[in-house]
């Protein structure tokens, strides 16, 4: 058991034109809607109750995500990370806690390329 699991599923279909070399690389980078739901089943098995499951992952598939969220892994903390600011989202970073009923929270948005006055 783990006080902590962190992961970035694979997001990225097969047929999208990107190429990996290798049977495992390959298996390992691609997915559909079943590798969230095994991912986050794997993390829900491992971890201590009140222990946290961090995950970051592309915006688009914040939905899938949350669709396959097992119950007992409550959604704590949701940030969205932006290329710039004034752009909509690329990444989230997500933490889910195992048998918690803390609320949700939104920190403030990470923005990559903030320019500095």
């Amino acid at each position: 058991m783990f006080d902590a699991v962190v992961t970035n599923p694979p997001w990225y279909n097969r047929n999208n034109g990107q190429v990996s070399h290798g049977n495992l690389r390959r298996d390992a980078l691609f997915g559909d809607e079943k590798s969230m739901a095994v991912f986050l089943d794997f993390a829900e098995k491992k971890l201590k109750k009140n222990a946290s499951l961090y995950m970051v992952g592309k915006s688009a598939y914040f939905g899938d995500c949350l669709k396959f969220m097992p119950a007992s892994l409550r959604c704590t903390t949701m940030q969205n990370i932006h290329a710039t600011q004034n752009t909509a989202a690329v990444f989230f970073l997500l933490e889910a806690r195992f048998q918690n009923k803390a609320g949700m929270v939104f920190p403030a948005p990470i923005f990559i390329n903030k320019k500095v006055l």
